[in-house]
């Protein structure tokens, strides 16, 4: 039996490009992490984005 799990990425973006993604289990978890790294930003060129992404999970 498959389960689909909501899971909630973190990504750095530099410009355009994609440098970093951290994974985390709940929203709430994203979005401390994504303050902190946000508030902690050197650069106005890196951005922070929250995305939700799901996984399929095989239960036995």
């Amino acid at each position: 039996m498959q389960k689909n799990k909501e899971l909630f990425e973190v990504r750095q973006y530099f410009d355009t490009y994609l440098e970093k993604k951290w994974v985390f289990d709940t929203r709430e978890e994203a979005e401390k992490f994504y303050e902190l790294m946000n508030n902690k930003r050197i650069s106005n060129l890196t951005m922070y984005q929250i995305r939700k992404v799901s996984t399929n999970k095989i239960l036995k």
